[in-house]
């Protein structure tokens, strides 16, 4: 997938973190994502401009064609932040997150770091 689909080169894939690829690859399925939203899309106003003339009354495009994503946009919309007092929260809980996560990953670089390979002592090892 990195090599092909992507289109990352040997020095570029092996010089990337497993977090930076992950990161990678869910834009790329996000713009996959993305682009067969914009052609289901135009296929459903094609749809509905041809059966427009024979139809009665004035139904809504996602009501004759309903998408998968219809429902994910009203979901979202349910998710808004309203006051600043929320923004603040969510934005301490993901601070804090990223913090946590930095600290354990220092950790378990000073653990590598400290061994040297020479030592004989238990309490090194």
């Amino acid at each position: 997938m990195a090599l092909g689909e992507i289109g990352l080169s040997y020095d570029g894939f092996y010089s990337l973190t497993p977090r930076s690829f992950t990161n990678i690859v869910n834009g790329f399925r996000n713009r996959q994502y993305e682009e067969a939203k914009i052609s289901w899309e135009q296929t459903r106003y094609l749809f509905y401009a041809t059966l427009k003339p024979h139809l009665k009354g004035n139904p809504s495009l996602k009501k004759i064609m309903p998408l998968p994503w219809d429902s994910e946009e009203i979901e979202d919309e349910k998710e808004i932040i309203e006051t600043a007092e929320q923004a603040e929260q969510i934005l301490q809980e993901q601070t804090e997150y990223w913090a946590n996560v930095d600290r354990k990953r220092q950790l378990k670089s000073n653990a590598k770091n400290d061994y040297d390979g020479i030592s004989t002592d238990k309490h090194s090892l």
